[in-house]
């Protein structure tokens, strides 16, 4: 993980923080030889299952390969296939170093990428963050704990909220319109990378998944909270204004 410095503050689009995130074009890299693990015709008889069965198993995890994430109700056929052969998928992703983890409250699967110490056993790529999307991120990590910690099981925001949230941390442009325009950016981004979810009849609000729990961990999230109030007091900016990202919270892992 990257720390903040003087060398990339430079603007909107310095880079500093990398975290292991799913991606929409491919999730796991070299997803295409893991792959082949999949494609024995005999399994279905190895396994006990139909020819039926296996081709919707294959079709389900060579899917969660590309795409790190599967929504029961986005794909529920896939989804039902990894749920009744969950120990089988479980047994052939650990051989990668992957985990497979279901989030009952969010109704998807996801592939984390296991701790381990062997060199270049991550298949997971990481991905480096805008200073702008970083704490967009972290504001909406901050805001999801919250309202988790309050009960609430499908925390939504709108965007007013989060623009009046970061921007006293980001850089100032004297334009409501460009701030909104800045959030409304990394928002489609987010959606794309499924840590948000656009709440059916109202373009301003946002449902936040549990995924981003997945994604930042609250370890992770205190470090950028940590690079932050150093980059607000290089730059003179108002850690009151912006305590709302800057101010620690109890950690829910």
């Amino acid at each position: 993980m990257n720390d903040i410095s003087n060398e990339n503050l430079g603007g909107e689009g310095a880079h500093y923080f990398d975290i292991e995130m799913p991606d929409t074009d491919s999730a796991i890299q070299g997803a295409s030889s893991v792959e082949s693990t999949f494609s024995n015709a005999e399994g279905s008889e190895v396994y006990g299952l139909t020819q039926e069965e296996w081709d919707k198993y294959r079709q389900a995890v060579t899917y969660l390969l590309k795409h790190g994430l599967i929504y029961e109700d986005e794909n529920p056929d896939l989804f039902k296939s990894v749920s009744q052969n969950r120990e089988l998928a479980s047994s052939t992703y650990k051989q990668f170093f992957l985990e497979l983890k279901h989030d009952l409250i969010g109704g998807f699967y996801i592939l984390l990428q296991e701790d381990t110490e062997l060199p270049h056993a991550s298949l997971i790529s990481r991905k480096s963050l805008s200073l702008q999307d970083s704490v967009i991120l972290v504001y909406l990590r901050k805001f999801y704990l919250a309202q988790d910690i309050a009960g609430v099981t499908q925390p939504k925001i709108d965007v007013d909220t989060l623009v009046a949230g970061v921007k006293a941390i980001l850089p100032k442009s004297n334009s409501e319109s460009i701030d909104e325009r800045r959030v409304r950016s990394a928002l489609k981004n987010f959606i794309d990378k499924r840590f948000i979810r656009k709440v059916r009849g109202d373009d301003d609000a946002f449902q936040i998944t549990p995924v981003l729990r997945y994604v930042v961990t609250a370890s992770e999230m205190e470090h950028i909270i940590e690079q932050l109030k150093k980059l607000a007091i290089d730059r003179g900016l108002d850690l009151v204004a912006g305590q709302d990202i800057v101010e620690g919270d109890d950690s829910d892992e």
